[in-house]
């Protein structure tokens, strides 16, 4: 069919196992594609090589309600391209829902400056990382679900078919604003993170970081002023070592880990325990 680049940015990872889900799909139908770390183009170890794909796709989560800082960055390296080259993008997020519906606006202008065509928006869900968690069966029907809308965007790409979102202008205003707002306090979390005695300097959050803002220095664990929000040094830790103090509400006590709960013993169609996330039945049944 042609060739596939899929550059996307993941923090916990439900990205991640979408971009896969995106990449086997494609190749299913017969593309030739391959995947990229947009962190690995922003740090130098990639070279960022446009030009030899007939359709790029860029995935990343929701932060912000926008665009996270790895995104930007790497969208300001994207060079212009002469021949309005098809693109789409994807999303994943806690809640798929008019809030979530105005996240890519701001990608999809950097990427018309540069001639891309953005043919192509979606959002999907498999969990929440942040502030409430999803019981796992929940997860596990909205892994189920969008595996089958996945299925169905490549399907839809290729018939050149397009697909955005759209709200009133009062809730997009709203959203910028608080997009705008988010983005200046986000980068300064890790000034409001602790690290408890228990760590072991085992230096995972360091090599984990996409913006390279967590260093050892003096014996410690020091935290910059540039970080994504993406919580891979939080959920990561093997020694459950950091934590936030004022933005404690936004992590889970038990911490995240998909993959574990999408492997758990139970089957895709059990009954929830917990509470029913409010866009779940609209977007399970669609």
């Amino acid at each position: 069919m042609g060739r596939l680049g899929i550059y996307f940015f993941f923090g916990t990872g439900n990205t991640e196992i979408v971009t896969r889900l995106v990449e086997h799909s494609f190749a299913a139908r017969g593309w030739a594609v391959n995947v990229i770390r947009m962190e690995d183009v922003n740090n130098g170890t990639q070279e960022l090589n446009i030009e030899q794909y007939d359709l790029v796709g860029f995935g990343s989560q929701v932060i912000e309600f926008g665009i996270p800082r790895v995104v930007r960055r790497f969208a300001k390296k994207l060079p212009t391209v002469s021949d309005n080259k098809k693109a789409f993008i994807f999303r994943t997020a806690g809640g798929v829902a008019p809030i979530n519906y105005n996240v890519s606006k701001k990608l999809m202008r950097m990427l018309k400056s540069k001639q891309y065509d953005d043919c192509y928006e979606q959002i999907f869900s498999i969990g929440s990382n942040g502030m409430i968690k999803f019981d796992d069966a929940i997860m596990k029907q909205l892994y189920r679900t969008t595996t089958r809308k996945i299925t169905q965007m490549c399907e839809a790409i290729e018939s050149e078919e397009r697909h955005y979102y759209y709200t009133g202008t009062v809730l997009r205003i709203k959203m910028g604003i608080v997009s705008t707002f988010a983005a200046m306090i986000f980068p300064l979390l890790g000034k409001d993170a602790v690290v408890e005695k228990s760590c072991s300097q085992g230096g995972l959050c360091v090599s984990n970081c996409p913006e390279k803002n967590i260093c050892i220095k003096n014996g410690k664990i020091k935290f910059h002023s540039s970080c994504s929000a993406c919580l891979r040094c939080v959920y990561t830790c093997p020694k459950k070592a950091i934590h936030f103090r004022l933005f404690s509400f936004i992590t889970l006590p038990d911490g995240y880990d998909v993959k574990k709960s999408l492997s758990e013993k139970g089957n895709y169609d059990e009954k929830p325990n917990g509470k029913i996330p409010a866009f779940f039945k609209s977007y399970v049944e669609e």
